[in-house]
């Protein structure tokens, strides 16, 4: 299994981590997330990338020789401005990217196999189950846990995988309407999932 990691708290600014959404380029369905997050709080996700790029170079010649130039799951954060509809960049923050593919092709039998979604938890580390929540809206905060991963096939590039979402706050959809917690869902008495919380131990 790829080593996981666990991103400083960030605001989302886009995504679907509880119901996939069409890919508008590839037409498949994915599990997406764009995170925003202070440059100086990047540094443990600068770190894991760098890591996977360096694993790759070193097993890949291909990978090697393309040097520099590949994608990279961040960028530097921007907003629209209202009154020209630009772009203007946000100083010291950068957006990074997550995914996560609804289904994946079993290579030894060409099989398409449904994806686990990404496993949702709240603030004190309990995993909440399937439907407690039906969005996370943009603007809420919390930890990403992903998986770097690096690919050589059509393009070079490093992906961060989205394994899981710790929401520390929960904001309003796009509805106005206030997503309240699920009786049976935000309590203690449920299990700690035992592997996030060594990781969240150690973020």
């Amino acid at each position: 299994m790829a080593k996981r990691h666990v991103s400083p708290v960030g605001e989302i600014v886009f995504g679907a981590i509880v119901e996939p959404r069409e890919n508008q380029i590839t037409g498949t369905l994915e599990y997406s997330l764009g995170f925003q997050l202070p440059m100086d709080q990047s540094d443990g996700m600068l770190s894991a990338l760098e890591e996977a790029l360096t694993e790759a170079r070193n097993k890949d010649p291909k990978f090697k020789a393309k040097g520099a130039s590949v994608n990279l799951p961040y960028k530097p954060a921007a907003r629209r401005n209202p009154e020209t509809d630009e772009l203007e960049p946000i100083e010291g923050m950068l957006l990074w990217t997550f995914k996560r593919k609804d289904s994946y092709v079993r290579k030894a039998t060409g099989e398409v196999k449904k994806n686990t979604p990404p496993q949702l938890y709240d603030s004190n580390g309990y995993l909440l189950k399937p439907g407690e929540l039906i969005d996370v809206p943009r603007g809420s905060t919390g930890r990403v846990v992903f998986e770097p991963y690096a690919y050589s096939i059509g393009s070079f590039g490093v992906q961060f995988q989205l394994v899981g979402f710790q929401i520390a706050t929960l904001a309003e959809n796009d509805l106005g309407v206030k997503l309240e917690k699920i009786e049976g869902g935000f309590v203690s008495g449920q299990q700690v999932d035992e592997e996030f919380d060594q990781l969240i131990q150690g973020a």
